[in-house]
């Protein structure tokens, strides 16, 4: 799944940026920008943006290739990667009264529903309180993350229902350019798509609209990108179509 990571250090005067706390592979890093100076500093897809030298560890080090104009050391930056976890969610339902569960560590959301009074649910992790059900239909809502694995163990016979349901982040990403100056298909449908990102590198203006056909008239595009514009799409899985006023050239991603 795509997480912002907080913690860095940055010196403007090598390009170095340090992920502090952060160990991962240049896979897994996808986009690093400065906000406050509109700059895209990283971006796995754009070989004008990517680092110079990439070192993981304990704090994954990159120099990158970005220009440092105008940045300091306090630089405000935002940092995307993937953490390559599934995500996972639980439904347990229906156990007798003598059956005790116990849950180690869980990524995802909980749901206990229907247990008898008498009924111990216990989370193993250190970070959780451990939890006496006191009723006949609890739900344990929202998100419990704690690890990337479940274990039930030493479960006797039961007649009641255990049910999983994974619902793992989209590992298939896809990438592009586009330079058309008529309206084409910028990032193609797909009903596992989590999120698609678009760069303008300029020099045109792009307009990028939901659907097969993007104008440059009102009403033919939902965002218009002058050049060293980024935007982010998560919440449609269709066509994404596109159209440049003037020459131009964009990077997309989907994943």
């Amino acid at each position: 799944m795509k997480q912002i990571w907080p913690n860095y250090s940055y010196s403007p005067t090598t390009n170095v940026l340090t992920l502090t706390g952060l160990n991962i592979d240049v896979d897994q890093l996808l986009l690093v920008s400065a906000p406050e100076r509109g700059r895209i500093m990283y971006n796995f897809a754009d070989s004008t943006v990517t680092a110079s030298a990439f070192t993981a560890g304990a704090n994954t080090g990159l120099t990158l290739v970005a220009s440092t104009a105008g940045l300091t050391t306090t630089a405000a930056l935002v940092i995307y990667y993937d953490d390559q976890l599934q995500s996972t969610a639980i439904t347990i339902s229906n156990f007798p009264a003598s059956q005790t569960t116990t849950f180690g560590a869980v990524t995802g959301s909980v749901s206990v529903l229907n247990f008898p009074a008498s009924q111990a649910v216990t989370f193993t992790d250190a970070s959780l309180t451990n939890t006496q059900l006191r009723a006949s239909a609890v739900t344990i809502g929202g998100t419990v993350t704690v690890g990337n694995s479940v274990t039930i163990g030493s479960l006797p016979a039961i007649s009641g229902t255990v049910t999983a349901n994974l619902s793992i982040s989209s590992t298939v990403i896809t990438s592009g350019s586009f330079t058309s100056l008529t309206s084409a298909t910028l990032v193609p449908a797909n009903t596992a798509r989590k999120m698609a990102t678009v760069y303008n590198l300029g020099a045109g203006q792009l307009f990028v609209n939901a659907g097969v056909t993007a104008t440059t008239l009102g009403g033919g595009f939902m965002v218009a990108l002058s050049a060293g514009d980024f935007y982010e799409c998560n919440y449609t899985t269709t066509t994404l179509s596109a159209i440049f006023a003037t020459a131009g050239t964009a990077s997309w991603v989907s994943h």
